[in-house]
């Protein structure tokens, strides 16, 4: 009666796991960098592409975390601006990096918020790094550009994060450490996922993608498989599948001056009408 019983647990046991696979794909469960991962099994173009690149290991890249001064608080309105609405067709790994550029418009922006594509399981948790620089940063091959080297970068932290409800699809909505526009500047930012990949819009070398409000424009965008070293692979143009949240800001005193860092907790703002946006052929 044991045995039968025995046996009877492991067929259970492989009728579910059967189940689980059919319901939602393939996955990869396993570790980079001491970094669990658990991500749909990849075969996108790029992923496969870098793969005839392998990342040279010994490539030392280090950031020393530099605090900001916040902009003062001009308005408590959310503003969302979407880039590319996907799907996302294209994607990387653990470890590589999207980079973009925000120029601001008339006033100083603080970005506080975004979403992105990813290889995640649905309502996986996994994190991003967040990187930016004064200028530009976009543009290659892989052993040039801006992306190539940790020359200019500031790490301004880590977020969590959490995959929405459809596994390789678009992230639910992520507070980042806020990433301060200057008006009428540019700004750089490099988003380097771990525990999943990068998923975007793009195949082959089409023009850079363009999406653009009465405060703030996106320019989107390069991707890294190796992102702050000479190695890996580089492509472009990419565009972010997600979108962008933030908040009016001026230069002064900051209500966030009582914070130990550069975060600034604006994630429960209220929001507003999604704003418009702009493709590169309308721009």
């Amino acid at each position: 009666m044991s045995e039968l019983f025995k046996n009877f647990r492991i067929h259970f046991v492989f009728i579910i796991v059967t189940l689980f696979i059919l319901s939602y794909g393939s996955y990869y469960y396993g570790t980079t960098d001491n970094t669990t991962v658990f991500e749909v099994t990849n075969d996108d173009p790029d992923f496969l592409e870098a793969q005839k690149n392998p990342v040279v290991s010994d490539v030392a890249v280090t950031f020393d975390y530099k605090p900001v001064t916040p902009f003062a608080i001009q308005s408590l309105d959310t503003f969302t601006l979407p880039a590319n609405p996907g799907p996302a067709n294209n994607g990387g790994s653990a470890g590589w990096a999207i980079f973009f550029n925000l120029i601001a418009g008339t006033s100083d922006v603080a970005v506080t918020q975004m979403s992105s594509a990813n290889s995640g399981v649905a309502f996986t948790s996994f994190s991003v790094e967040v990187y930016t620089r004064s200028g530009t940063a976009l543009g290659g091959p892989v052993g040039s550009g801006p992306g190539s080297s940790t020359a200019g970068w500031t790490l301004l932290g880590t977020a969590p994060a959490v995959q929405g409800s459809t596994s390789s699809g678009i992230s639910e909505l992520f507070t980042i450490p806020t990433i301060q526009v200057p008006a009428y500047d540019t700004v750089g930012v490099a988003v380097k996922f771990i525990g999943v990949g990068p998923r975007y819009f793009g195949t082959g070398s089409p023009p850079l993608e363009i999406y653009s409000d009465s405060n703030l424009t996106l320019i989107t965008g390069d991707v890294r498989s190796a992102p702050f070293t000479p190695t890996g692979s580089f492509f472009s143009s990419r565009a972010l599948t997600g979108v962008i949240r933030y908040v009016m800001g001026s230069s002064g005193p900051t209500i966030c001056d009582k914070y130990s860092s550069q975060w600034c907790p604006m994630n429960t703002l209220p929001s507003l009408p999604t704003a418009a946006y702009f493709t590169a052929a309308s721009w």
